[in-house]
């Protein structure tokens, strides 16, 4: 379902067991320049969206990373994503960088944690994403992208992005 700015994904639109979102991938296949993917979460699997990213996209994640507490891992390594995340990106890729904001560094973590998720395309497409990067690609559920048309709020999300990405790496967690 598609409203002027709200692309909505219906799940009593798709029973089929394997009938799954694909608007996230469509969007990744339209960057020409970059790919900016703001979401707290990253999960074995989500690696999967990026064999839609063109030839020559450089590509950043920013995601929260939740360090094991005992045996209990709450999130993958850094290295783990960029691992995965090159596996799948085409053969000519541009840069990709993982920034993590890690849950071990108490002051920043505690100010810049984060709930939304967001998705900017070639700094001019900006989205406000309804669920995590999984559930773009396996989800049984309802939820929606909506597509940021005002400028204002668009820069706004741009700019909280750019400072977030700025602090977690002046303090090294990226690779």
């Amino acid at each position: 379902m598609v409203g002027e700015d709200y692309h909505f994904f219906n799940r009593a639109n798709h029973p089929a067991p394997d009938d799954f979102p694909e608007y996230y991938s469509e969007l990744l296949s339209f960057a020409e320049v970059s790919v900016k993917i703001w979401d707290p979460y990253f999960n074995s699997g989500d690696d999967d969206l990026f064999t839609n990213v063109q030839a020559g996209v450089n590509v950043t994640i920013m995601y929260m990373y939740k360090a094991p507490v005992g045996r209990r891992s709450f999130s993958p390594l850094p290295a783990d994503v960029k691992s995965w995340v090159s596996s799948k990106l085409p053969r000519g890729a541009g840069t990709l960088k993982v920034a993590y904001l890690p849950s071990t560094d108490a002051s920043l973590f505690e100010e810049r944690k984060w709930h939304d998720r967001f998705l900017i395309l070639d700094d001019t497409l900006v989205f406000l994403i309804g669920a995590s990067l999984t559930s773009q690609m396996k989800n049984a559920k309802c939820f929606g992208i909506y597509d940021i048309t005002s400028n204002t709020d668009a820069a706004l999300i741009m700019e909280r992005f750019e400072k977030t990405l700025y602090e977690v790496e002046n303090r090294g967690y990226w690779i």
